[in-house]
């Protein structure tokens, strides 16, 4: 008898450390869950319910105090991946701590929420294309007039084509780089923390330089150039998940623009600086000037930040000093972002070869999501007084031509000889449409001596 007590005395000990089973979580009125879950072992299994059939969700899980050395698999109906498409109302989630970590509270954060294309169809929401190569958009979308060698261009990580943002972020089109998959990145707003690991997870020394910490999902662009002016510059704007709840924790997620060359000395790799920066005459002289969501946010530089947390994420969020306002724009996800902001260098040698690096990292963890929109055709380098500049190039309907100076006369030849178009080109930027011009390859001519090949689509 003393034995079967023993063996029962054991089962009921063993039994004490296992998790206990938990109600099934239900999804809100706006298809979302956002729980904090106890886990005290390696692994627990709930259902969560709610679901739509043939819809598509994703969910996250990550400890309660963010401890980025601890790291949890996810697996939905015995499928792993934080993803899943809908096929019953209910739907078995199991996690599964992946590495050894010390966690201060037992806790976890769970949330689920649908992909953003059942969540608002409107036409003003920002959306993302996916088919184009990274290398096509920095050619064909983001370059304006600038002598990029096309051979030197590197890309990595979440990179895509935006598009319907001027009502929303505020540029219309453009490129996005972001440290999380993109396709959880699209409006509207129905998290607070959207955003999971990208892979490969890449690192950035520069950033980590910048932040004084390490980071995980870099995202980035780089490329040399030759310089046609003294200046190159172009226009972005920073977005985070960690707005605003994180802004002075360690996940400083962080953006840079790192510009090196011969005549350059500064303290990031290869001597470069970074031009991405807030305007001194204008910013807290207190504060960096750097761009993370440590320098900008509702507290700090304020001027330069909109706030785009909504009133159904209010409970979840703990934000001193934030108000919220109920019209905040809910058309994309990020729960915060810039203004437009210009990254711009006026020290160039003209003629000299120069490498643009454009780097966007998660601060110390891989969850959270931020990105960095470049606004399309924005990167110059002005040429000189005697030089012009055009974009884009393939041309779809129109073309855009800046100089400095009037260009007394330009003519457009068909590969026949024939001239498809003629005028004069007055100071600062010019359009014309090439819309009623057939398909196929034109030359440029510039006044008597400048010849351009162009491409219309």
């Amino acid at each position: 008898m003393n034995y079967l007590y023993t063996f029962l005395i054991l089962i009921l000990i063993s039994s004490s450390v296992i998790s206990q089973p938990i109600s099934p979580l239900i999804l809100d009125e706006n298809g979302t869950i956002s729980s904090d879950i106890l886990f005290e072992n390696d692994q627990i299994s709930f259902e969560i319910c709610g679901i739509d059939e043939g819809r598509k969700y994703f969910v996250y899980a990550f400890d309660y105090n963010r401890n980025p050395l601890c790291s949890y698999e996810i697996s939905i109906n015995s499928h792993e991946g934080n993803s899943f498409i809908g096929n019953q109302r209910c739907n078995t989630v199991t996690i599964t701590q992946e590495n050894e970590c010390v966690s201060t509270s037992n806790m976890l954060s769970f949330q689920v929420y649908p992909f953003q294309e059942r969540i608002n169809e409107r036409a003003s929401q920002l959306t993302f294309d996916q088919l184009f190569a990274a290398k096509y958009l920095v050619i064909n979308l983001f370059a304006g007039i600038i002598n990029i060698n096309e051979s030197s261009i590197m890309t990595s990580g979440a990179i895509s084509k935006f598009e319907n943002g001027s009502t929303n972020i505020g540029f219309d089109d453009g490129i996005i780089l972001a440290t999380a998959p993109i396709d959880e990145l699209g409006g509207a707003n129905t998290t607070t923390g959207a955003g999971g690991p990208i892979s490969p997870s890449l690192t950035d020394v520069d950033i980590e330089q910048l932040i004084d910490f390490g980071t995980n999902d870099c995202s980035m662009i780089e490329f040399d150039f030759i310089a046609t002016s003294p200046t190159i510059s172009f226009d972005y704007i920073f977005a985070s998940e960690e707005y605003c709840d994180w802004v002075e924790s360690p996940y400083r997620d962080a953006m840079g623009v790192f510009l090196s060359g011969s005549d350059i000395n500064g303290s990031y790799s290869n001597n470069s600086i970074n031009i991405a920066l807030l305007p001194e005459e204008t910013r807290d002289s207190s504060i960096n000037s750097e761009i993370t969501i440590g320098t900008i946010n509702h507290i700090k530089n304020s001027d330069f930040y909109i706030d785009n947390n909504v009133m159904m994420t209010i409970d979840e969020l703990s934000c001193d000093g934030l108000t919220l306002n109920p019209q905040s724009p809910t058309e994309t996800q990020f729960d915060g972002y810039t203004v437009p902001l210009t990254a711009q260098y006026d020290s160039l040698v003209i003629g000299e070869t120069y490498h643009l690096k454009i780097v966007v990292c998660d601060g110390s963890d891989k969850i959270f999501g931020s990105a960095v929109f470049l606004k399309a055709h924005s990167l110059s380098s002005i040429p000189n007084i005697n030089s012009f500049g055009f974009y884009p190039n393939p041309i779809k309907d129109t073309l855009f031509i800046k100089g400095k100076n009037s260009i007394a006369n330009i003519k457009i030849f068909s590969m026949t000889g024939i001239v498809v178009l003629e005028q004069a080109i007055e100071a600062g930027e010019n359009t014309i449409s090439l819309s009623n011009i057939p398909s196929g390859i034109y030359i440029l001519k510039v006044n008597e001596s400048d010849w351009y090949k162009l491409v219309v689509e």
